[in-house]
């Protein structure tokens, strides 16, 4: 007897690409005894499901064909930066028999209200699968701007203010983000020592080249779940990012890391407003600003514990990680419980 699963998703998580797809979903459902595993691409998407089988939406929104079949399990993965600009009116249409599984208190609070069936899983690495972080050596801060978080005179007076001895600097971004986010830096900012952290590194080589830094900052605005972060915290690095989710669903500020405040400034509003207009097809230049320009004290920075932060963060990663095993049985019972078994 057994129970098949079929994951539906875009090219990027199919093609084996996403660490993070894996982690939160594919090995967890290969830990299940008696299940079965395949994937197809969004395009692909049965028109006639095989009502023996779990369809495991990750992310891509299930079809009208599959949400409006109330014979097939239908399971979707939203992730809050995908989702979060969706209104509540827009939630309360999905069709009660589509289930979620939130791995946001954001997602699961929004689907709660909608009256979706939810199962909400927080997603921890264990701190034994790392090699813990080390301040015998200095304050080493690891940043890699993907998108824009924060730009060169921001991160130069965060190097100033916290005396970072070694500034590791990712300056790639994803893919399709406006280019003037990116920037360079020179050798020596002040008297931090910066070292660039190449493309084309293997897995490997890239954990060996950031595993020295001990200050890690976030690099996106929101996130779905965030491994960048949450690897780093596991670690016992110190975690500074934006106040946003997930990162405000794992981070206690001043407990376990620090969070970024943003504030509505001149030009943060000039810069929304002409983007929204721009978005209703009305020609205008939408000026780029960073999306963490300044902080409002940067005095409360000089008075942070690093280690003892850091130290709170990995023992809330190690509690969080045996919290996350023990939910698995109640993640299995989520996706099987009522569906037929395939002799």
């Amino acid at each position: 007897m057994s129970l098949a699963v079929m994951i539906i998703a875009n090219d990027w998580h199919v093609n084996g690409f996403s660490s993070a797809f894996v982690q939160l979903v594919v090995d967890p459902i290969l830990e299940m005894r008696g299940v079965t595993l395949d994937f197809i691409a969004e395009s692909e998407t049965p028109v006639n499901p095989d009502l023996a089988k779990v369809y495991v939406f990750c992310q891509a929104l299930p079809t009208n064909s599959m949400l409006n079949n109330t014979h097939v399990r239908v399971i979707w993965i939203p992730m809050w930066d995908d989702v979060r600009s969706r209104s509540q009116s827009w939630w309360n249409q999905l069709p009660k028999h589509l289930r979620i599984l939130a791995f946001s208190r954001a997602v699961a609070e929004a689907a709660r209200c909608a009256g979706l069936p939810v199962l909400d899983l927080q997603y921890f690495q264990n701190p034994a699968d790392f090699v813990p972080a080390s301040f015998a050596s200095g304050k080493i801060l690891y940043y890699w701007n993907r998108r824009g978080l924060v730009g060169p005179s921001f991160l130069i007076k965060f190097c100033e203010v916290l005396q970072i001895d070694r500034l590791l600097f990712r300056p790639t971004l994803d893919p399709g983000i406006d280019q003037r986010a990116y920037y360079e830096l020179p050798n020596n900012i002040g008297s931090t020592t910066v070292e660039i952290i190449s493309d084309g590194l293997s897995r490997e080589e890239y954990w060996k080249a950031i595993e020295p830094a001990n200050l890690v900052i976030a690099p996106r605005l929101h996130e779905g779940v965030g491994l960048v972060f949450l690897e780093a915290m596991a670690r016992g690095c110190v975690v500074f990012a934006n106040d946003a989710p997930t990162m405000n669903e794992y981070i206690t500020h001043g407990e376990n890391g620090f969070l970024f405040r943003r504030g509505w400034t001149l030009k943060r509003i000039a810069g929304a407003l002409a983007w929204r207009i721009a978005s209703h097809g009305i020609p205008m230049a939408v000026p780029f600003n960073f999306h963490i320009e300044r902080l409002k004290d940067w005095k409360t920075l000089e008075f942070i514990d690093l280690e003892s932060m850091g130290s709170q963060a990995k023992q809330f990663h190690a509690a969080g990680y045996e919290a996350w095993c023990q939910k698995k049985g109640e993640f299995y019972r989520f996706l099987f419980e009522g569906v037929p078994t395939v002799s």
